[in-house]
């Protein structure tokens, strides 16, 4: 919601983004890739219990 905010302002996050230095690209890459990871593995609807090799 926050990027299609931008983008009708014409504000264009790409272009804000590459002229950042690398280390700020760096950890916002694995900054995105651990909340993926985080809220992919405990997001809602996350029951131990419902593990596949629980159920044998």
């Amino acid at each position: 919601m926050v990027a299609d905010g931008y983008k009708n302002r014409k504000v264009f996050l790409h272009e804000k983004l590459m002229v950042q230095e690398g280390w700020f690209r760096v950890l916002l890459a694995a900054g995105g890739i651990l909340a993926i990871l985080v809220l992919g593995i405990w997001g809602t609807g996350y029951d131990r219990t419902s593990f596949i090799y629980f159920q044998f």
